[in-house]
């Protein structure tokens, strides 16, 4: 029993880089001179994976969204969608105050349409209707959804409840179950600010974990500790993280350093004293800690 992960970062390669000060903060190699002076998918994707090292590095909120947006416009141009949709996803999810956040929106549900995601497609385009209902792109949006939804709210609700419909042998529909992960994403991309987003969201982390999805689990967990730190679960999902990286992921001191920062964030939480004991018996076996409990019932 006892024994991870930004969505859009997709790094072939790792180059040594330097911030700089300007508000763009451009890679310090020369990839970005080779792509301007050859223009290409091969310039580009040296290019973008230098620019991705920039974007993971940089704290600097305003500096990032400039270098997505330019890591978004190359990919573009070059038509190379695996590219596209790194540094398209991010922008949606962190800055859904952006000035292209509507463009962005509507082009994520585009890019989900495409691949034939469609209940997560459905919800984007729903959500960019409900907020942009006077935006360019609303008629084109409502032309591509492939089925009408009234509420959102229970077509999120309609889609979890097909999970257990014709169960594997473990007990869920894979194929719905992945559904629901991806329509929680959305959801929460779509509707940031709704009091459900991060229910859905530990939900999907959870469902991802039947799944053996382990690093979408992680990437879940991250999103509400991250962007839903007020949420009544957000303690739980901390503790889920620290507890996945140890008994899936196998790695102790990862997974200390989870524990210890729940104990710091939530030391008067229920769930400290399990923190603790676990933190004491990081790397013994389920045989050493049942001797050990025996031991000190005697």
């Amino acid at each position: 029993m006892r024994n991870i992960s930004i969505l859009f970062m997709l790094l072939s390669t790792l180059v040594l880089f330097q911030c700089q000060s300007s508000t763009n903060s451009a890679p310090a190699d020369n990839t970005a001179a080779e792509y301007e002076a050859n223009p290409n998918k091969q310039t580009a994707d040296k290019y973008l994976s230098s620019l991705g090292l920039s974007i993971f590095n940089e704290k600097d909120e305003t500096k990032k969204e400039a270098l997505l947006e330019k890591g978004l416009k190359i990919a573009k141009d070059q038509n190379m969608p695996n590219r596209l949709i790194s540094f398209l996803v991010p922008l949606v999810k962190d800055f859904p105050s952006g000035k292209n956040y509507a463009d962005h929106l509507f082009s994520l549900g585009d890019f989900m349409h495409s691949i034939k995601k469609h209940d997560a497609s459905n919800i984007l385009f729903k959500s960019f209707m409900s907020s942009f209902p006077d935006h360019k792109n609303a008629a084109a949006a409502k032309s591509k959804m492939t089925s009408e939804i009234e509420n959102l709210d229970v077509y999120v609700d309609t889609l979890a409840a097909r999970i257990f419909q014709n169960p594997n042998k473990f007990g869920i529909n894979e194929d719905s179950a992945r559904s629901f992960v991806d329509a929680s994403e959305a959801y929460a991309m779509g509707n940031p600010s709704s009091p459900t987003a991060a229910a859905n969201l530990f939900k999907a982390a959870e469902i991802a974990k039947s799944l053996k999805s382990y690093a979408k689990s992680m990437n879940l967990y991250d999103w509400i500790i991250n962007k839903y730190p007020n949420y009544e679960k957000a303690p739980t999902a901390l503790f889920l993280k620290g507890f996945l990286i140890e008994n899936e992921m196998g790695q102790i001191e990862e997974s200390r350093g989870v524990y210890n920062e729940f104990l710091k964030k939530y030391p008067n939480h229920d769930l400290a004293d399990d923190v603790q004991f676990l933190i004491e018996n990081l790397g013994k076996s389920d045989e050493e800690i049942l001797k050990m409990i025996e031991a000190k019932k005697k």
